[in-house]
């Protein structure tokens, strides 16, 4: 049985956190982000928190310290532990597949667990930039996190981060999987982070994003062919997303069907996206 607060999307605005070793190290986040914001308001309420987000430790743990926390004592003691993300992910060894990189998220989780000094262990990663840079390797990602979903107990809570940045490499479908198999979307856009509706009405985005895009007749008469000649009713656009993407460029045509769809990904960014 799962908890509802327990699988949570976190997608910020500010610019990828994961580069490939040959670039030029970043500086980290600033200290208002939200990742730091989250793990700062966790660590005060006694909970464990496992990072593995950015590639520069030593800067994560500066800055967290410019914050005001106890950043060493926390360590120190198995509340705070911090893990270079390209370490943990490494793609040329990992080959991005799931069950390798849920096996190392279920060590570190029982590692962690074994301290027991404090109420329950949140996880804070994000998917490495390699998950972004092929189809061969979104569809991976899709996987991971679909498979994540299904073996996650609710034992510990898990804020899965994306920058906008990462976001926008994705196809439409890809996202639409993403947003499903996560119960929980964090956004600044409500003051309460449970938006479950954003899962429920992607339904209604898509059909806004037609509509907007070809007006409300040929919006209906586009769905209508979808259901009668297609077979694809409302609920398919969630189920099978890939399905409902190429059929809707069969009907009206790559070009029309590339917009249709940025508007449709744009509007779910804008529930989804920090700013």
């Amino acid at each position: 049985m799962h908890d509802n607060n327990t699988h949570s999307f976190m997608c910020t605005s500010n610019w990828p956190l994961l580069q490939s070793s040959c670039k030029q190290p970043q500086q980290g986040l600033a200290l208002s982000h939200p990742f730091y914001e989250k793990i700062a308001q966790y660590l005060s309420q006694d909970y464990a928190v496992v990072y593995i987000v950015e590639n520069n430790t030593t800067q994560v743990v500066r800055n967290l310290s410019k914050m005001g926390l106890a950043v060493e004592d926390f360590i120190e003691n198995g509340i705070l532990t911090i893990i270079d993300a390209d370490s943990f992910y490494s793609p040329l060894q990992t080959k991005l597949d799931y069950k390798i990189l849920l096996t190392q998220w279920q060590k570190i989780v029982s590692s962690v667990s074994k301290n027991g000094k404090f109420k329950r262990v949140i996880l804070m990663g994000m998917p490495h930039q390699a998950f972004f840079e092929s189809k061969e390797n979104q569809k991976k990602l899709v996987e991971y996190e679909e498979e994540a979903a299904k073996c996650h107990d609710g034992s510990f809570q898990v804020f899965c981060c994306y920058t906008k940045e990462l976001i926008d490499k994705l196809p439409l479908s890809h996202l639409i999987r993403l947003v499903i198999a996560h119960q929980n979307i964090v956004s600044s856009n409500s003051n309460n982070d449970n938006q479950e509706a954003i899962v429920s009405r992607i339904v209604d985005i898509v059909e806004e994003g037609l509509t907007k895009a070809l007006g409300s007749e040929t919006s209906i008469l586009v769905l209508k062919t979808l259901r009668l000649i297609y077979k694809i009713d409302k609920g398919d656009i969630k189920s099978n997303p890939e399905l409902f993407e190429e059929k809707l460029k069969r009907i009206i045509g790559e070009e029309v069907a590339g917009l249709v769809l940025k508007i449709i990904a744009d509007r779910i960014k804008d529930e989804i996206v920090f700013y």
